[in-house]
C-alpha cells in the first residue's frame, strides 16, 4: 500500500520528495490512485496557506478540505535557526496553558527560584 496526500506540504517539510509517488505510479500503471480531500486533523485556514504555498501560481489542482474552521488568520514566523523555532513555539505554548513549563526552566530564561517563591 501506498499512501500520499494530494500535493501534500508534509511531504516537503519531512525531506521527503513527492517524485517516489510519481515514480510509483509509473512503475505500477495498474495500481488504483486514491486522492484524499478530506483532512481529519488541520483547519481550513491551515490548509489554505499550505496549499497557497506548494501551489502559488494558482495552477489547477486538487485541494484538501476540512470540517474544522479554526481562526481565520495565521501568523508566519521566520527565525534564524531549530532552536530560535522551539523558543518561540515554548514561549507559545506557556501563553496558551497560562503557565510556565520545563524547558524555560531548562534554557535559563526563567530562574527555578522564581517559580519556588513563598
Amino acid at each position: 500500500m501506498c499512501h500520499r496526500r494530494s500535493r501534500s506540504i508534509h511531504l516537503r517539510l519531512r525531506g521527503s520528495d513527492s517524485a517516489y509517488f510519481l515514480k510509483f505510479i509509473k512503475e505500477y500503471p495498474d495500481a488504483s490512485v486514491v486522492t484524499l480531500t478530506r483532512n481529519y486533523r488541520s483547519s481550513n485556514t491551515i490548509l489554505s496557506a499550505s496549499f497557497q504555498v506548494i501551489n502559488p501560481n494558482g495552477a489547477e489542482r486538487s485541494r484538501t478540505y476540512s470540517i474544522i474552521d479554526g481562526v481565520k488568520t495565521i501568523a508566519i514566523l521566520e527565525l534564524a535557526n531549530e532552536h530560535a523555532e522551539a523558543e518561540s513555539i515554548a514561549r507559545a505554548i506557556e501563553v496558551l496553558v497560562g503557565g510556565t513549563g520545563f524547558h524555560a526552566i531548562d534554557t535559563g530564561r526563567v530562574k527555578e527560584a522564581y517559580l519556588h517563591r513563598d
